[in-house]
């Protein structure tokens, strides 16, 4: 069964955070195959931050996770559906560098007690729940920390 969030995100709110992801980054289009691919455009201010991370903790977005190359990790909000039968329309994607965090955790090279971008996403994206929902919506797949990794 599908449960909905207890405090939904307001529609302005959900705007605002699509045009912050704008903001963020860099797009450039490859010149040889015409693909895009993005750049950390600035940092997330404290504020940002704040607004970001209570929707995770508040349980009132899902999330996926991806790595560059297994040296960055990003995680990526969407909201929820209105109903079962839609498709969770993405919100924002951030990156560990638009929160300073500068070790993925991935590769064996933190230092002891060090905070790492695995740390703060994976126990938002790693959750029994969010797993759930990715899965039921058929987003990108959670995966394990081996998986990410360079």
């Amino acid at each position: 069964m599908l449960k909905k969030p207890l405090n939904e995100v307001n529609p302005e709110l959900y705007e605002t955070i699509k045009a912050l992801h704008e903001d963020i980054w860099q797009k450039h289009i490859d010149p040889q195959n015409k693909l895009p691919w993005y750049d950390e455009k600035r940092e997330l201010t404290d504020d940002e931050k704040n607004t970001l991370f209570s929707l995770l903790k508040d349980k009132r977005v899902i999330c996926c996770l991806f790595d560059r190359f297994g040296f960055t990790l990003i995680i990526s909000l969407y909201s929820y559906p209105s109903s079962a039968d839609k498709k969770p329309e993405h919100l924002i994607s951030f990156s560990q560098t638009h929160i300073k965090i500068r070790n993925s955790g991935l590769n064996g090279t933190e230092k002891k007690g060090e905070k790492t971008a695995w740390d703060v996403f994976s126990k938002f994206t790693h959750t029994e729940e969010n797993k759930h929902l990715v899965n039921f919506f058929n987003l990108p797949k959670i995966k394990e920390k081996n998986y990410y990794a360079y």
